[in-house]
């Protein structure tokens, strides 16, 4: 038996012991009152037991209401603490979906082989698995907060399935390249040590890379990792389209969780309350009437567009 139904079958039994004691205390103070009525003088006993029935009456509803009062706060408290508790959940959530393509956008850059981008590639699809899970849980039981993640989780789940589709389509390629580059170093290397090559010979082949580095998808997170040695303006630049792609998504995802925690008067961001509400507009449009639909969408996806502009490529 859960425990909302067991508390409500308690509140029915409540309210019920309620009626039935205030009106068995009513009913013995009036039938007290009746009968002195009809006598000269009351009896102590007779007064004595009229004050009972009211103070039972009084003392039931009284004790009744305070009860029921205290249970609906303790449900209140429960179920904020309950609120409270999901929503570090879904915050450990995104942050294990950030981390995981951050991990992947240094590691395939550092490392610059096959190798490395299929082991990353294949740790993509368990923060898809991760986000459709988090849409799931907030469609049920959390309707509003589900709206505010709609979008940006749609769009994040957007830009990882690029990379996956990328991944299954090509990696096979890339993956026999690699093997092909290694065969050839290793005879190159054993060459130049036999005196059959000269020592300037490169000994190293990087088709793999090469090819790697010229994937449609990918080359937003490669794009936005080559900071070293640029100025400001040139590192925003090349970390705009990564940032467009999925970062800015998962911020706005997680500025609509952290509005939602005790410290939610600290969270000031207009540019990303401006974003939210152009994605609560889209939302709306696609729930809302056919007639308005495509005027809404059409606005709120270019007020999306517009501000993310000026956010990220100012």
């Amino acid at each position: 038996m859960s425990r909302p139904y067991q508390r409500a079958k308690s509140n029915t039994f409540l309210v019920l012991w309620i009626v039935l004691a205030g009106l068995a205390g009513m009913g013995i103070w009036y039938g007290v009152l009746r009968y002195s009525a009809t006598l000269e003088t009351t009896p102590k006993l007779i007064e004595s037991l009229g004050t009972a029935g009211l103070s039972l009456a009084f003392g039931a509803v009284l004790g009744g209401l305070i009860k029921l009062l205290f249970d609906a706060w303790t449900d209140r408290r429960a179920a904020r603490a309950s609120d409270l508790a999901f929503y570090d959940q879904l915050m450990m959530d995104f942050k294990f979906v950030y981390n995981t393509v951050e991990r992947a956008r240094f590691l395939i850059a550092a490392h610059q082989s096959a190798k490395t981008y299929g082991e990353q590639m294949r740790a993509l699809p368990d923060a898809i698995i991760v986000l459709h899970n988090v849409r799931r849980a907030t469609r049920q039981g959390f309707p509003d907060l589900y709206d505010e993640l709609n979008i940006p989780i749609r769009c994040c789940i957007f830009s990882l399935k690029c990379l996956t589709t990328e991944f299954r389509q090509r990696y096979l390629q890339v993956s026999r390249l690699q093997s092909q580059d290694e065969e050839n170093n290793k005879q190159r290397r054993a060459a130049i040590a036999s005196g059959a090559l000269p020592q300037d010979v490169p000994t190293h082949s990087a088709r793999a890379w090469s090819r790697i580095s010229t994937f449609e998808a990918l080359a937003p997170l490669l794009r936005a990792t080559r900071d070293e040695g640029l100025e400001r303006d040139e590192a925003a630049a090349a970390f705009a389209p990564y940032r467009r792609a999925f970062v800015r998504h998962i911020d706005l995802a997680s500025y609509c969780l952290a509005r939602r925690m005790p410290n939610a008067g600290a969270v000031t961001d207009p540019r990303m309350e401006a974003l939210r509400q152009a994605c609560l507009a889209i939302v709306a449009a696609e729930n809302g009437r056919p007639k308005r639909r495509g005027l809404l969408r059409l606005f709120a996806r270019t007020r999306v567009r517009s501000l993310g502009r000026r956010r990220y490529t100012s």
